[in-house]
């Protein structure tokens, strides 16, 4: 998995030690092991935490660029990333319905993406790269937006 490969050479790359990121994660050094030789997936709410810290792009973590380098700031707000998931979709004219035959789950489990009530899987993001071109995992879900003021 692509992931699992980049973000060994990115934590190799930085010479950051795996308990470093284990800390920074807040999660047991095993469950680290597991996500980094690909025997689990990692949650995408942990590389966020990962690739924000480090200054990592997430387009570089899942293999759709080589430059590692995160340019952007990137969100965590589950509000902003629904947004752009259904503005990405929007613009891609695919419907709820064709991600979710891709992800083989139901319409209705893809829509809590789109609603804000979970964070996209990696599995999901996968997904995306195959249905979206161009497509920027960075600035397309997790670009932070700023704030309007009223």
């Amino acid at each position: 998995m692509v992931v699992v490969e980049n973000f060994k050479v990115s934590r190799e790359e930085k010479d950051i030690p795996a308990k470093d990121i284990a800390e920074l994660l807040n999660i047991d050094k095993s469950t680290m092991s597991c996500y980094e030789n690909g025997h689990n997936n990692f949650p995408i709410d942990k590389l966020l935490k990962y690739a924000s810290n480090y200054k990592i792009s997430l387009d570089y973590l899942f293999g759709i660029s080589s430059d590692a380098d995160l340019t952007t700031k990137l969100t965590t707000d589950k509000d902003i990333i629904a947004h752009n998931l259904r503005r990405l979709r929007d613009l891609n004219g695919v419907t709820q319905a064709q991600i979710a035959n891709r992800l083989g789950k139901s319409q209705s489990f893809y829509s809590r993406y789109e609603c804000g009530k979970y964070y996209p899987t990696t599995e999901l993001i996968y997904t995306l790269i195959e249905l979206y071109k161009p497509f920027s995992i960075d600035k397309d879900i997790f670009k932070e937006e700023k704030k309007h003021k009223k």
